[in-house]
């Protein structure tokens, strides 16, 4: 070893030629080479792991400090296989990669950074370099260093991690960010910003600030930035020139960025869309400058009252009616008790009435009818509403309208309910239609007659729904209303009892809105679903029946396949020992029989114990199985085979390359399905296998196609994926393979069909469904 060592750090025979791999130690007068034994503390206590390897991978050397670095000893690790056993599988093709590329070059290093397992079981990163020695008498060897730089690795992951994090707060944030460098050049913009401004990010950096303004005010501008290079925080408000050319205002809020000694080194600024918000201002001061006008122009009196019934504001035409009506002369500050005073006595008290109730808080709408003309009649509404201040009434807003229109309206609808009636009584269903104060204002009478037979209960209009209900159920009605309102539509099943008999219903609850969305209130329908549930209790007591069956089944099958374990062994024991004993041929001839019979019923036992671990595993967590993956480790797994028979496997998953399923189902279908196409290979060709993914709505499609012997599908219809079922007896095989395979791809929730000509090859059609990781077997 002391030679390898010495090798690596010679010292050069003359001062000419030092030689590119020389170590020395020089003083003042002369140069001395450094001791094998000095060499080999560097090595040994080196943060470094030195590893030296022969051209085929041997490992002839192994620095102590291994056990620091990855924490096996040096015997251990040189019986490990260290591509496949220590190597992360992500790194294992830049492992294989490097080795061989310095082998084939003397002298030649390459770095190298991968994962290697430790021994506690977690991978480490690994950072070195590989170099070619081979060439060197004394080395002879591939010379590799490692170091352990996990700890740096975390960190700049934990670093980048940060950043992200910190960038996609920025990106996401709901104000637009700006920031600029001390002479007010962007530098950084948010995706916020962007879409304010409707540019991208690399139109906007670069750029200065005040590029996107309207009139942009240099004075102002570069005032703003003094005060920012102080310290100062403002906010103000700019105006925007989008690159539409759309005029956009933005709340600005500025800070200065300064370095650790104080610098200046740019602003930061907070941008905030107030475009809308500034119309709603201009907006109000315009409805205020219009609310008079609105009131002038409607065709309502109008007119407000302090708590004294002096008047404080009215419209024209109120001044107007009270002129010509009571020849009243209307201004602010006059007291409406002087214009009661002239009315006849039960209409100035009534009036006296409607004015103190309202100013303790109520709201009074009311409609008075008049007599006009020759048997006419003209209906007035009015509306006397409380001013709130807070908690307190300080005045009336009064409102007058002629509704004789409406009223005449009302009555052509009401001659139309009799019509309607006849319509609502004769659906199949009951119905009952309640207003937004939850009071019943319709019903038919299968809904009078629901409530007779389920509580003698009798419906009238105007009485609230929660009157009618049971007091235990009133909670959950009013619940479902309020739900209701806002825009839900409740449906549950009831069960009722009627002579002792069960009874079904369909209950719904559903919302009447007109079209402006405003909810006008409520209807309720039920349907006798009795003979329904019925057929529902039986299929699902049929279905409770089959699952109890189905799972007396399994035990049984169970008790079969696991009991009968030990007494098989027995007399596979017993019939073993008996051949082993002097007996005569006849009791020769006995116990063999016996012991063929017992070796065959215990390899049915196997069988069942197979297939009952099979069906254990659906409840395995799915995941997501990459195809290409699964293939590749099935090759390997069975590399021995594919090339002695010189196996050609063709895949293709362009269309998809990737199962949410159960990987161990997954994995034993393609293994069976390969193996099958290894074994009954025509004679006289290399087996060729394709398998091939296709998207078919929402499942996928696995086509696997080989040319081997291929199987009568027609002689063997019925029995292609049957239990212990083989078309070829000319290899060997127990017949489970195919019946494995339909089992767990129906398991899956999948199905598999067949095409198969003999000496053409066999096609499987393997249809899955496109799962997530939501949903379950």
């Amino acid at each position: 070893m002391a030679s390898v060592i010495s090798a690596l750090f010679k010292a050069p025979s003359t001062k000419e030629d030092p030689g590119p791999d020389s170590f020395l130690i020089k003083t003042d007068d002369e140069k001395y080479g450094l001791s094998d034994q000095l060499l080999r503390e560097l090595f040994e206590n080196s943060s470094d792991m030195i590893m030296i390897s022969d051209f085929d991978g041997t490992i002839n050397y192994l620095s102590p400090n291994l056990t620091k670095l990855l924490g096996y000893t040096v015997d251990s690790f040189k019986s490990q296989d260290i591509a496949r056993s220590l190597v992360h599988p992500d790194d294992r093709k830049t492992y294989y990669t490097t080795f061989y590329d310095v082998r084939q070059t003397p002298g030649k290093s390459c770095s190298m950074l991968g994962r290697f397992k430790h021994a506690d079981g977690n991978y480490v990163w690994i950072e070195g370099n590989v170099t070619n020695m081979l060439h060197k008498a004394a080395a002879n060897g591939i010379v590799s260093n490692f170091r352990n730089i996990t700890e740096r690795k975390n960190a700049q992951e934990k670093l980048l991690q940060s950043e992200e994090r910190y960038r996609k707060i920025a990106e996401t944030a709901q104000e637009g960010i700006w920031m600029s460098d001390e002479n007010m050049v962007t530098v950084f913009v948010n995706q916020k910003m962007c879409d304010l401004l409707e540019y991208t990010a690399e139109e906007l950096i670069a750029k200065h600030t005040y590029d996107f303004k309207e009139n942009p005010g240099a004075k102002d501008v570069f005032e703003r930035l003094e005060r920012r290079r102080l310290g100062n925080i403002e906010n103000h408000e700019s105006v925007f020139i989008t690159k539409s050319g759309k005029r956009i205002v933005l709340e600005v809020a500025t800070n200065g960025l300064f370095d650790d000694n104080g610098k200046f080194l740019g602003t930061l600024a907070m941008l905030t869309d107030i475009t809308q918000r500034k119309a709603d201002e201009d907006a109000l001061k315009r409805s205020e400058a219009n609310l008079s006008a609105i009131i002038e122009n409607t065709t309502d009196l109008v007119y407000s009252l302090d708590t004294q019934y002096r008047i404080i504001t009215f419209n024209k035409l109120f001044k107007k009616t009270m002129k010509e009506v009571y020849s009243f002369d209307v201004d602010e500050g006059v007291s409406t008790l002087d214009l009661i005073h002239t009315l006849d006595p039960e209409t100035a008290e009534k009036w006296r009435q409607i004015y103190a109730k309202a100013l303790k808080g109520d709201t009074l709408n009311f409609v008075n009818e008049y007599p006009f003309g020759d048997g006419g009649k003209v209906y007035l509404s009015y509306s006397v509403n409380p001013i709130w201040n807070g908690n307190e009434v300080i005045g009336l807003s009064c409102f007058s309208r002629d509704i004789t229109r409406q009223k005449l309206d009302e009555i052509a609808i009401k001659k139309s309910e009799a019509s309607l009636r006849t319509i609502f009584n004769n659906i199949d269903f009951s119905c009952i239609l309640i207003d937004t104060d939850g009071n019943i204002v319709s019903f038919n009478e299968l809904a009078q007659q629901f409530t007779r037979r389920n509580g003698d209960i009798v419906l009238a209009e105007g009485v609230s729904i929660l009157d009618i209900v049971r007091k235990d159920r009133v909670p959950f009605i009013s619940k479902v209303l309020d739900e209701v309102k806002k825009g839900k539509r409740i449906n549950y099943q009831g069960n009722y009892q009627h002579n002792g008999v069960d009874e079904w219903y369909d209950m719904t609850w559903f919302g009447i809105k007109n079209q402006d969305n405003e909810h006008l209130g409520y209807i309720f329908t039920n349907k006798n679903i009795t003979e329904e549930k019925k057929s529902e209790i039986e299929r699902e007591k049929i279905t409770n029946d089959l699952l109890r069956r189905n799972k007396a089944l399994e035990q049984f099958t169970y008790i079969i396949s696991h009991n009968l374990r030990a007494p098989v062994a027995n007399l596979i024991g017993l019939s073993s020992l008996l051949k082993s004993t002097d007996t005569d041929s006849e009791q020769l001839e006995i116990a063999t029989g016996i012991d063929t019979s017992a070796n065959k019923l215990d390899e049915v036992i196997k069988d069942l114990n197979q297939i009952l671990q099979a069906n254990e595993q659906v409840s395995e967590k799915l995941q997501l199985v990459v195809l290409p993956d699964l293939i590749a480790n099935i090759k390997e797994s069975i590399s021995h085979l594919i090339e002695k028979e010189n196996v050609n496997l063709i895949c293709d998953f362009c269309e998809a390359d990737s199962l949410f399923t159960l990987k161990s189902f997954i994995h034993s279908i393609f293994y069976n399905l390969i193996l099958n196409s290894i074994k009954y290979r025509r004679v006289g060709s290399s087996p060729t296998v394709s398998i091939k993914t296709q998207k078919n709505d929402n499942n996928l499609v696995i086509l696997y196609q080989d040319n081997g012997r291929g199987i009568d599908t027609i002689k063997y219809k019925h029995d292609l994926f049957g239990l212990y079922k083989r078309f070829d007896a000319s290899v060997e095989g127990k017949g489970m393979g195919l019946f494995m395979v339909k089992m767990q791809v129906e398991s899956l929730g999948g199905s598999i069909n067949i095409k198969s000509e003999l000496d053409k090859g066999t096609e499987f059609r393997l249809e899955f469904p496109i799962r997530t990781d939501q949903d379950h077997l």
